[in-house]
């Protein structure tokens, strides 16, 4: 591991300081990822995995951007947490434990132990009990928690550093170091393993018991009190009917005795339309004025008493009749004669026996019940503070739907507070419908405050003793890593002592005092050892011996070397020597070359000076004729002569240049298109000059014969000629072709007048040994193929 000034030394100065910083940035990614993909214990209780990226950092790139990525990984951990001093705790681990690890060459785990014993649990103390003023029992699982969390991490980075450096042969690893890493990870992980799994497994059967026991208990307790307001519903609705039919004096007896007889109702009226008391019992209110002709339009129920169209239960309302200043409802029905709307029946309710009802039902301290009307005001609740006749207050917080019934109430938790705390006051929620028409509801609430309490006390002890096991297991795996490699440790001294023995020339260096070990596998090394020394120092005798001979071998070898040295000098004069010549013959050949194209260019001069003297246009002809067949052969020459293989030339160019000067020595052909194509294709002298000859013939018979004066050459009719050459294997393939009138037959070989065709046969069949195609298909095309020699 990088110290900090070797880091900052090695940092700017790579060439690859780029992809460094790359896997940098990586590896803060993959800190973050493994933040954010955390395990859950239980309720706001995480097991993250940000530093163990730390630590790699810490590993790889040295102290100081250990540091600078444990503290930017972390910063996450405020959306988790809801308080920045993880920061500080991780950023302080990664310090420590690179200043320990440098400093003290003490290994990664037990300087990762020694910070959270030291530094890092006094630290969680000091911000969760002083600062956040988090409970004693939640501190110490929190303290415990991070302490066991931090030393997985770093027996994960130490893990993943050490099978890197062994898959890629980046460091080499101690034997020490692997012993104790595994003997640790196999003792300590399966243990959080079962613990994490149980935590869940105990937090899940929690949650489903509390979530059952609420969809009982609700619907138990909705039954009840929906059957009780049926039961007042059924007693309304006969009042109604009896009130549509009897007279005023039958009506008022019947209002009370069934308000004597029936204690559920405080008082029973009968109002008319608008809402005047007709009649009523009893006949006075609790000031002992007659109800008899008062209106009720303050009833909650008279703004909507035309949409009452059957027995309703009203919204809770405080009733004047009442001493107590509970609320009541009322239990309104319609009194209609046909179509005729008479007036309403309303009975006020006595409430008490719903009260009764849910307060015998909170048994449990955990459940509390809160029985709410249509617009949401509380009828009843055992919430302490809570008013009657107002809506329920709720701190803000998140409701995080279970199912159709249940729901999870999340408190928000202040800035600078452990989120951790949250379970205090986190609790399930059930709402059922107690009636339709009212639009009564029953909410009972379970807190997890007690529950939690539990699995926080159960876990706690469990982690401390599991934290009391990680510093027994490793005291076990250091001391197995010691007693493991302590052999080791002896055979790497003894075998490193042995050189300087073997130089010093001692009588018997192969005699050690070597270790004796119980274990088969150490005690078989030993022997190994012992029996290879011995056949070494054999050995080493042997070749000492051997060294004399060798030394004077060498001397004869020298001596036998000086003479080669002459011969080899004298080798490479003659050599320079025959250099020389093939220099000087070069040249001469070149000279040769170029002596020969001037001369055919004389030749070519004289012959043109001679017919334009000529009036005959047939002997100027000829003799234009001639000089393309001559110029054929000079610029052979002139090809060698550039060439630097004067053994060979490139075929395109020197179609290229023929091409050229065929065309300029013909007028008016300026419509004619010519393709060339001899491209890869490298012919020797022999070759050349036939094929130049042949090109130069069907290239002339093509400008004199294909294209008459009667076939214009314009922009909607080309005239053009193909001339190309391709190798295939060790045959040659050389092709002239036009799309003119073609030839009115093939042409008789064997009887040939014409001196082209002539020429064209003697130097395809007899000089290049070839073969002659004529295709008439389109145009006129000649192939000659012909054999390369070797």
């Amino acid at each position: 591991m990088q110290t900090a000034s070797t880091f900052l030394n090695t940092w700017f100065s790579r060439p690859v300081h780029r992809s460094r910083f790359l896997w940098f940035i990586v590896l803060i990614g993959l800190g973050i990822a493994g933040n954010i993909l955390k395990i859950e214990l239980f309720f706001n209780v995480d097991f993250l995995f940000g530093s163990m990226f730390a630590l790699i950092t810490l590993q790889f790139f040295g102290l100081l951007p250990g540091i600078l990525a444990a503290a930017v990984i972390s910063t996450w951990t405020i959306v988790l947490w809801n308080h920045p001093y993880a920061i500080i705790i991780q950023a302080a681990e990664v310090a420590v434990v690179g200043w320990v690890t440098t400093r003290r060459n003490i290994g990664l785990i037990a300087a990762d132990v020694l910070y959270w014993i030291c530094c890092g649990m006094p630290l969680v103390a000091l911000f969760y009990m002083g600062i956040m003023h988090v409970s004693v029992h939640g501190v110490l699982l929190v303290m415990v928690k991070q302490a066991i969390n931090g030393i997985m991490n770093a027996l994960f980075a130490r893990l993943i550093v050490i099978g890197f450096s062994i898959r890629h042969r980046h460091t080499p690893v101690s034997i020490r170091d692997i012993v104790q890493v595994s003997s640790f990870f196999i003792l300590l992980v399966p243990v959080v393993a079962l613990i994490a799994i149980e935590s869940r497994i105990d937090s899940s059967r929690t949650d489903t018991r509390i979530q059952t026991t609420l969809r009982q208990q609700s619907k138990q307790l909705a039954y009840l009190i929906d059957l009780w307001i049926n039961h007042r519903k059924t007693t309304i609705c006969r009042l109604a009917k009896l009130a549509a039919s009897e007279n005023a004096d039958q009506t008022g007896r019947t209002l009370q005795i069934l308000q004597e007889a029936d204690s559920h109702y405080d008082a029973i009226a009968l109002t008319d339309p608008q809402g005047t008391v007709l009649l009523s019992a009893p006949d006075l209110d609790r000031t002992g004025s007659a109800t008899t002709g008062k209106t009720l339009t303050d009833r909650p129920w008279y703004p909507i008493r035309k949409d009452i169209q059957q027995a309703m239960l009203t919204d809770v309302f405080a009733d004047d009749r009442r001493n107590s200043a509970s609320p009541v409802a009322a239990m309104v029905a319609p009194v209609a004669a046909g179509d005729r709307l008479l007036g309403y029946i309303e009975g006020i309710l006595n409430l008490d026996p719903i009260r009764n009802q849910l307060e015998a039902a909170a048994f449990d301290e955990a459940l509390s019940f809160s029985l709410i009307d249509r617009n949401g005001k509380v009828v009843f609740t055992d919430r302490p503070g809570q008013p009657a006749m107002k809506p329920i207050e709720r701190p803000k917080g998140t409701l995080r739907r279970i199912d159709e019934s249940i729901g999870l109430w999340l408190p928000d938790m202040p800035a600078n507070s452990s989120i951790m705390e949250r379970w205090k006051n986190t609790r399930y929620i059930t709402m059922r419908l107690i009636d339709e028409v009212s639009g009564w509801r029953l909410v009972l609430e379970h807190s997890l405050g007690p529950d939690r309490k539990d699995l926080f006390d159960k876990y706690s002890q469990e982690l401390t003793m599991l934290f009391a096991f990680l510093l027994a297991a490793l005291a076990l795996t250091e001391w197995l890593s010691r007693c493991s490699i302590a052999i080791f440790d002896q055979l790497c001294t003894i075998t490193g002592r042995l050189p300087d023995r073997l130089l010093d020339g001692s009588e018997d260096p192969a005699v050690e005092p070597w270790p004796r070990s119980m274990v088969t596998e150490s005690k078989t090394l030993i022997d190994n050892f012992d029996k290879m020394v011995r056949i070494l120092v054999a050995k080493y005798r042997e070749i000492q011996q051997s060294s004399d001979a060798l030394r004077k071998r060498t001397q004869e070898l020298w001596e036998a070397n000086q003479s080669q040295k002459l011969e080899i000098s004298a080798r490479q004069k003659a050599e320079a020597l025959l250099q020389k010549l093939l220099s000087e013959k070069e040249v001469l050949l070149r000279e040769i070359h170029h002596r020969v194209k001037n001369n055919l260019a004389a030749i070519i001069g004289l012959i043109d000076l001679q017919s334009r003297k000529m009036s005959d246009s047939l002997h100027r002809d000829s003799m234009t004729e001639l000089c393309a067949r001559i110029r054929s052969m000079s610029l052979v020459h002139e090809q060698l002569y550039h060439s630097d293989n004067l053994s060979r030339i490139d075929f395109q160019a020197y179609l290229e240049s023929l091409v050229q000067h065929i065309v300029a020595s013909y007028e008016h052909q300026e419509d004619i298109v010519i393709h060339t194509n001899a491209q890869g294709v490298l012919m020797g002298l022999d070759e050349a000059v036939p094929c130049g000859l042949i090109v130069t013939e069907l290239l002339t018979n093509a400008f004199k014969y294909a294209f008459p004066p009667e076939i214009a050459c314009h922009w909607n009719r080309s005239c053009i000629v193909e001339v190309s050459a391709a190798r295939d294997n060790d045959t040659v393939c050389l092709s002239v072709s036009d799309n003119g009138v073609g030839l009115p037959s093939d042409p008789d070989w064997a009887h040939i007048e014409t001196l082209g065709l002539t020429l064209v046969k003697m130097l395809g069949q007899h000089q290049l040994r070839g073969k002659i195609e004529v295709d008439r298909t389109s145009g006129t095309t000649i192939r000659i193929i012909f054999p390369v020699k070797k």
